[in-house]
């Protein structure tokens, strides 16, 4: 008995590959993001460091153009040689005559214009004029080491009073050492260039320990506290500006969607990326960390890019995965009703199995009944036939009218006797009981006993047989087969031959193969009609089909026990030539 089909392990293969798909999309999707993030990050710091490098070929120029001048070295050799009201007046003198060029610094951007002398004591902030004598040393790394190398110091450095990204160039009267000049530029003016490269929001976050160790006592309330994480503050110079205004709101309200991640990015010591989702728009916002001169993470800087490409990802990511769980539900019903289907199935084809079984030895028992009915029939047949004989040569020719009548019950017993014929081969066929028997012999006799025996028949239709055989014709195939191919072939040229016609005959002999050609000239047949026969491949038994449909089905059927070929060319009106191909071996 035939079992069902196990499809668990092709339920279980299907599962792996749509797990194996999910992860694999899942993964890839991962990947893009993350190649994304890498490739803002490196243009955040790209931006960041072309910024910078602009700014301090800025300060640069302005240091070579407008401060190392004959005139700034004079003043300021004379204010390290003089004290007290002395000094105070190469001060008021050094911060007139570059006055006018520190507001257009200003404007520029810059923040601060310092001077201090050779041990680091403040000279001149034009930031805060009044503000003077006290040491930088202790405080600030970039004018200690510049006095002390006498090499040019820039970076990030918090101050006594702002922070800011400072400049510092030795000044020098040939070997004469005579202090330093600081050039600074506010954060802002880096949040503008930064902004200007790329639609972004930033601002600057610092370490309240940095503020609360260097700044005057009365500078401290320029800077804010950062309330997600008090240990940093804002600068109140930037944030209460026109543009840092606008960007410290943007980022509040964005550092509020996800506030630990944001922390968590602050506290540590390196570049990191958030992607946060504000107004249905994504932003990518990064946190990168500001060293100071020395080194030391003092800052952080908050920039916040348009992200779109990440949204795009996770819509992409759900819309893959809902194709996936679709597809893979579908197939899983799929499979349920393949189930279902496959035990009706089963449960059909043993129904189908028994009822084969049935009908096999159903067909049998008709097939033997069949072959017993027509054997007897034509040994029946073959009684009348011989009593019909022995009529024939008792009373022809004493009465045209009983003559009439033998001829018509001789020509009815050979019509039937025939299709007696072809009927026992059609079951044999039918059953499988058909032997082939092939031999090589000569045909030209045994043929023309075979057309001996329609003789009588052609003789009251008044048909004219010309044989045109010529010489001896030998064929290789089973000798009862082909004298039913001939019997039936003549039988049809008989049949619809009109009264005083001529059927020819031929049998050809070629090197590879025998030919029967057999022409008569009777109604003919269609194309269609020919072609309808021909493909014709079973007998449906009607009255219409008895005599050309069943006689040529047999033909068609022994010829392909000969591996032969049968060829019929008819024209209505005109006639019809059989010609049959039976190759020697």
């Amino acid at each position: 008995m035939q079992k069902p089909i196990n499809y668990f392990p092709v339920i279980a293969a299907v599962t792996i590959i749509a797990a194996a798909m999910v992860y694999w999309v899942i993964t890839n999707n991962s990947q893009k993001s993350a190649q994304n993030d890498k490739e803002l990050l490196n243009r955040a710091r790209t931006n960041y460091k072309a910024v910078i490098n602009g700014v301090d070929k800025s300060a640069t120029v302005f240091y070579e153009h407008v401060i190392d001048k004959p005139r700034v070295r004079q003043i300021l050799e004379q204010a390290g040689s003089h004290y007290g009201k002395e000094r105070d007046e190469y001060r008021k003198e050094l911060y007139q005559f570059l006055l006018p060029h520190y507001r257009k610094m200003k404007e520029a951007g810059f923040r601060q214009l310092h001077f201090h002398l050779p041990d680091c004591t403040s000279l001149l902030r034009f930031h805060r004029p009044s503000k003077y004598g006290d040491n930088l040393k202790p405080f600030r790394y970039s004018v200690a080491r510049t006095n002390e190398t006498l090499q040019p110091t820039s970076g990030f450095e918090e101050g006594r009073i702002f922070n800011a990204y400072r400049f510092v160039f030795p000044t020098l009267k040939g070997d004469k050492h005579l202090g330093s000049v600081e050039i600074s530029a506010s954060f802002l003016l880096i949040n503008q260039a930064l902004e200007k490269l790329e639609q972004s929001h930033i601002s600057l976050l610092i370490k309240k320990s940095i503020i609360e160790g260097k700044v005057f006592e009365d500078e401290k309330d320029n800077y804010k506290t950062f309330d997600l994480q008090k240990s940093y503050v804002w600068d109140k110079n930037i944030v209460e500006t026109a543009n840092g205004k606008t960007d410290f709101q943007f980022l509040n309200k964005l550092i509020a969607q996800q506030p630990d991640k944001v922390r968590n990015a602050i506290n540590d010591n390196f570049t990191s990326l958030t992607n946060i989702v504000l107004d249905d728009q994504n932003y990518a916002l990064i946190v990168y960390p500001v060293p100071n001169i020395q080194g030391s993470h003092v800052a952080s800087m908050l920039m916040a890019y348009p992200n779109s490409y990440a949204l795009q990802l996770e819509k992409e990511l759900s819309i893959r995965l809902a194709i996936l769980f679709s597809l893979y539900l579908l197939l899983t019903l799929a499979f349920v009703v393949i189930i279902k289907r496959d035990r009706r199935i089963l449960k059909t084809t043993r129904q189908l199995k028994q009822s084969q079984t049935d009908l096999a030895d159903a067909d049998e028992v008709k097939g033997k009944l069949f072959e017993i009915i027509t054997h007897d029939m034509r040994n029946h047949f073959s009684a009348v036939n011989g009593f019909a004989g022995l009529l024939d040569r008792k009373f022809y020719g004493q009465d045209p009218k009983m003559d009439k009548l033998l001829n018509g019950l001789k020509d009815s017993i050979h019509l039937t006797n025939n299709l007696m014929g072809n009927l026992f081969v059609w079951s044999r066929i039918q059953i499988g009981k058909v032997e082939y028997q092939p031999e090589m012999f000569e045909a030209t006799k045994w043929v023309q006993k075979l057309v001996d025996t329609f003789a009588s028949i052609m003789e009251r239709k008044q048909i004219t047989f010309v044989n045109e055989t010529k010489g001896p014709v030998y064929f290789y195939g089973d000798k009862d087969m082909l004298a039913y191919m001939i019997s039936n072939v003549l039988h049809n040229a008989i049949k619809f031959s009109d009264k005083e016609s001529k059927i020819k005959f031929r049998l050809i002999d070629k090197t590879k193969e025998s030919v029967i050609v057999v022409k008569d000239e009777g109604k003919g047949m269609s194309a269609q009609k020919v072609d309808q026969i021909m493909s014709r491949e079973n007998w449906s038994g009607s009255m219409k089909e008895t005599d050309i449909g069943l006689g040529l089905l047999v033909t068609r059927r022994l010829i392909d026990y000969h591996n032969g070929k049968i060829n019929i060319e008819s024209k209505p009106g005109v006639g019809t030539t059989v010609k049959v191909t039976i190759p020697k071996k």
